[in-house]
């Protein structure tokens, strides 16, 4: 169930208090009790928010961009908890519209004759003619390091060829990969050694039956590995011991990170510092944007918006009696509240059968997360 705006939550609260409901085009210029019932709405809301650092509707997933000789990165804006144990350290992809959502982009055609290359459905459609349909693309590699590329192709048999300029076949000869059966996708993965700064990635069709292809990708051939979590205190003590920290200028001391490091200044540290491009991929929890416009939401399930519209009925009520809020109409949010942590957060896992039981404890913080288990 989608969420509900914020003025059809402010008007859910009027229209309970008997009070005249807003409109999109009147929302901005609200008056009196409807500005009361605004930022009661907004209350309910905040209040909501920072009852707990790790709301499920709050988390993200976020990919940072690593360069070669830095090793201190910014956090996400506004977080409130990072799950450290999370953190991978990825190959970054090398191709781009991997998966032709809405055109070739990217991809250069380069049939030849009355041989086409389009987009549909999703896919990169090759048809061959009296020549050929074919795509190529350019990327980025350095001489004599392995990479890995993988595809999906349907329909008819499809050839690749690997080389330093279009149509080039000096990485690696025409190669013509089969189908078993036209009517599904077979996932292809092959790794060629790459010969220098550049190398193209061609597909080929010479038939006019159609081949599809979809889900290209092509990275360094190495495994994604999890980075170790290191407290902050492991870069004082290093600095204290007189040891080179991994963090330094020194291009002969770069290399494959392996640690993982808070600092107090919302940033993270690589260490050793790392010796090329890489991503790091992790998880943390924000707090999101409040809401403002008539037409935006909150991120919390629409499910639970019976919460925030009963604490601000209960707000306007206060104010038309000229009142404070009285404390049980807090109680009653944090007993809502608590139902939402048991409901979203607290859960415990069972696995029925075999008599085994496991439940799982978490204790989590702005600057770190540990989990433990008993099984």
């Amino acid at each position: 169930m989608a969420s509900r705006t914020f003025l059809q939550l402010t008007n859910d609260v009027l229209e309970k208090t008997n009070e005249v409901v807003l409109t999109s085009g009147t929302f901005s210029s609200s008056r009196g009790v409807q500005n009361v019932a605004k930022q009661a709405v907004l209350d309910a809301v905040n209040i909501i928010m920072g009852s707990e650092q790790e709301w499920p509707f709050n988390v993200v997933n976020t990919t940072v961009s690593i360069l070669p000789g830095i090793a201190r990165y910014a956090l996400p804006t506004d977080y409130s908890a990072v799950d450290w144990g999370s953190f991978y350290l990825k190959y970054p992809e090398l191709l781009s519209n991997n998966t032709f959502d809405s055109a070739l982009t990217s991809w250069n055609d380069i049939s030849v004759s009355t041989g086409t290359a389009a987009q549909s459905g999703g896919k990169a459609v090759l048809t061959g003619g009296t020549n050929e349909g074919a795509i190529d693309q350019e990327i980025v590699t350095v001489a004599n390091r392995t990479y890995m590329l993988t595809f999906e192709h349907s329909g008819n048999d499809v050839v690749l060829r690997l080389g330093t300029t279009t149509g080039a076949v000096d990485i690696q000869a025409a190669t013509t990969y089969s189908i078993d059966n036209t009517g599904e996708f077979k996932y292809q993965s092959i790794t060629f050694v790459a010969t220098g700064a550049a190398t193209f990635i061609g597909f080929y069709n010479t038939s006019t039956t159609a081949v599809n292809l979809d889900n290209i990708y092509c990275h360094e051939a190495e495994e994604d590995r999890p980075l170790i979590y290191r407290a902050e205190d492991y870069h004082n003590q290093i600095r204290a011991s007189g040891r080179v920290f991994e963090e330094t200028n020194n291009p002969d001391t770069y290399k494959v990170p392996e640690f993982i490091v808070p600092t107090q200044d919302d940033k993270f540290i690589l260490s050793p510092t790392p010796e090329k491009k890489y991503n790091v991929e992790h998880v943390s929890w924000v707090f999101p944007t409040a809401m403002s416009a008539s037409g935006s939401t909150s991120s919390i399930p629409a499910r639970y918006d019976y919460l925030i519209v009963a604490y601000a009925q209960a707000v306007v009520l206060s104010y038309r009696a000229d009142l404070p809020t009285s404390a049980s109409v807090e109680k009653k949010l944090n007993t809502g509240i608590a139902k939402m942590r048991r409901d979203l957060i607290n859960k415990t896992d069972y696995f029925r059968g075999s008599n085994v039981y496991t439940s799982t404890r978490r204790f989590s913080g702005r600057l770190g997360r540990i989990t433990s288990g008993i099984s």
